[in-house]
């Protein structure tokens, strides 16, 4: 029981809050819960492909240099999404860990 402020987010989209009193044994209705894009970052994305061959790679890290908590990896056909990019220029860092199989017999 009492008022909570409920925050709904949404990668791209600007964080909406919304205060609601909470009353025992009823439900709140918060109505429309609207979302607007935040226009002060951006998105990157893109296709990491073997330079020899050309195949898409899988499983690639990609990581915003300016902010380490900015990262994803890529899927079965090499591409990639960052999301909320600050504005300016920035570098990312592109790594594959390639760990041998060993088999035992």
């Amino acid at each position: 029981m009492g008022t909570h402020n409920i925050i709904f987010s949404f990668t791209g989209y600007a964080l909406s809050r919304v205060s609601v009193a909470i009353i025992a044994g009823s439900v709140a209705d918060l109505g429309t819960v609207s979302l607007s894009t935040n226009q002060t970052a951006g998105m990157i994305k893109g296709v990491v492909k073997d330079a020899a061959t050309g195949h898409p790679l899988n499983g690639v890290s990609v990581v915003l240099q300016s902010d380490a908590n900015i990262k994803t990896m890529t899927d079965s056909t090499g591409s990639y999404t960052l999301a909320n990019i600050p504005p300016g220029e920035q570098k990312i860092t592109y790594s594959l860990s390639v760990i041998p199989v060993f088999r035992r017999q």
